[in-house]
């Protein structure tokens, strides 16, 4: 079995490498394997990747077409700073020039990807997180949902355990803040039938309305 060749990765060598340095033994490729792609990952995805790996090693700016959570298109010129694998994907981590400031990108909504000559000198700061800290003052506001025990694997799989709770019934409530974003409708109707939001009253209607749109296209 070879371990990460598979993978969206470039230099799975040197990965396997650091992988096996916290262990005492020397890995055998026959017990482990890693793989970083997703199903029907494709190839242009990889290509990117690999890209963007020299032009960040190489401080390139680079530009490329981007559709983003709210179901925009933009053209981006950006510094690349890093690429992140978080929860099953590829993350950009850039300097936009559009909006001044460091920005990250889903690696499988970037389009056209391509890399120019120009250079840049900025680092990516020390304390930087790409996951947000979500702070009462930036009113995001708290969902309360319920998810049926049916879909439980894919709950544990999406939201970490501090926020679950188990009711008596077996339904899964989770607490967690979302904007009122296209993205985070679009997100939740994936959960189809599996999924109540309880509060805010806002969210629920706003979803029942989507709900009602999908029934009148059958």
């Amino acid at each position: 079995m070879q371990i990460l060749k598979s993978s969206n990765y470039p230099d799975a060598d040197k990965s396997l490498n650091k992988v096996a340095g916290l262990f005492s033994h020397n890995l055998q490729s026959e017990w482990l394997e890693i793989d970083f792609s997703y199903w029907g990952s494709p190839e242009k995805e990889r290509n990117n990747i690999t890209a963007l790996e020299r032009a960040i090693i190489n401080k390139y700016v680079i530009t490329f077409t981007y559709f983003n959570a709210e179901l925009t298109v933009t053209h981006q010129t950006v510094e690349p700073l890093k690429l992140v694998f978080k929860s099953h994907s590829w993350y950009l981590v850039a300097y936009s020039e559009n909006k001044k400031d460091i920005r990250t990108f889903k690696m499988s909504r970037i389009r056209e990807l391509q890399i120019t000559n120009q250079l840049f000198d900025r680092e990516l700061p020390k304390d930087f997180s790409i996951t947000p800290v979500y702070k009462e003052e930036y009113n995001t506001p708290v969902f309360i949902l319920h998810f049926s025990e049916k879909i439980a694997y894919k709950v544990y799989d999406e939201f970490q355990e501090k926020y679950i709770k188990k009711l008596d019934d077996g339904t899964l409530e989770v607490t967690f803040r979302y904007q009122l974003s296209d993205w985070t409708f679009l997100y939740l109707l994936s959960f189809g039938e599996y999924v109540e939001i309880i509060e805010p009253v806002e969210a629920r209607n706003i979803l029942k309305e989507k709900a009602k749109k999908i029934f009148s296209m059958y």
